[in-house]
């Protein structure tokens, strides 16, 4: 996690963690980077 906490970087780390914290779920390390598991956070089924 960067240290600088006026970068846009920091809040998006601070928001996926309280997302999958809230959500029971983890966060996708290098997100975006790959070609496979493009999201954020990943969320366990909750079977409707």
């Amino acid at each position: 996690m960067t240290k600088n906490k006026t970068s846009t970087r920091f809040a998006s780390e601070t928001q996926e963690q309280r997302i999958a914290k809230k959500f029971e779920g983890n966060v996708q390390l290098n997100s975006g980077a790959g070609k496979f598991s493009k999201g954020d956070v990943i969320i366990p089924d909750i079977g409707m």
